[in-house]
């Protein structure tokens, strides 16, 4: 499978539309799903006074792309179009530098 990025966000539209608050929306997607899974790239911190970006990372833990592409073979049976999928990248995460043609224009809120 090969990753590309699309240039036609329209599929994306409904996320701009969502009433949920943004904080909500970026980590959990918008209200209203039955069910829904978060893919945790951390470990969970280990203390109730310990931050998520202060977890320390065991060396021979799996990197993001590696535990997304564990994930992504799993779920691709619970689909009939497993080769059709999107995916929604925070701008700014990582050093993943995101082509103009793939980015929101979050100023504009479609109808």
């Amino acid at each position: 499978m090969v990753l590309r990025f699309c240039t036609d966000t329209a599929a994306a539209s409904w996320l701009l539309r969502s009433d949920t608050p943004p904080m909500q929306l970026i980590s959990f997607g918008p209200a209203g799903y039955e069910a829904f899974a978060r893919l945790r790239f951390i470990p969970d911190p280990t203390s109730a006074d310990q931050a998520e970006a202060d977890v320390d990372m065991p060396d021979d833990h799996p990197s993001d792309i590696t535990q997304a592409r564990q994930a992504l073979r799993r779920l691709a049976s619970f689909t009939a179009t497993p080769t059709d999928c999107y995916f929604g990248v925070w701008d700014g995460y990582s050093d993943l530098e995101l082509p103009p043609g793939a980015r929101f224009d979050r100023t504009v809120r479609p109808a």
